[in-house]
């Protein structure tokens, strides 16, 4: 009569967890991060200081632009990374 010897399955679970916690902590820093506006403006200075203050929070916003139309005329303002920011006035 031969006894064959079992394996625990403990060693394999326990790395599995590890596995499991390492790669949703490196998921959780290294992944994707909520947008925020940048400082770079162009455009009305004035109009650029009025929409920023009518934000309650900056996040989420990659690119922001306005227009304000006044007495026939028209003002545009553009926020964000210049290399995001596609609403620039030409």
């Amino acid at each position: 009569m031969r006894i064959e010897k079992r394996t625990r399955p403990w060693p394999l679970i326990t790395a599995l967890i590890v596995s499991f916690v390492l790669g949703a902590l490196i998921t959780l820093i290294s992944g994707p991060q909520t947008p925020r506006l940048g400082a770079a403006t162009s455009g009305d200075a004035r109009l650029a200081a009025d929409v920023r203050a009518s934000l309650t929070t900056e996040d989420g916003y990659q690119s922001l632009s306005a227009v304000r139309l006044q007495d026939g005329r028209s003002r545009t303002r553009a926020s964000g990374p210049p290399e995001t920011d596609t609403h620039r006035p030409r």
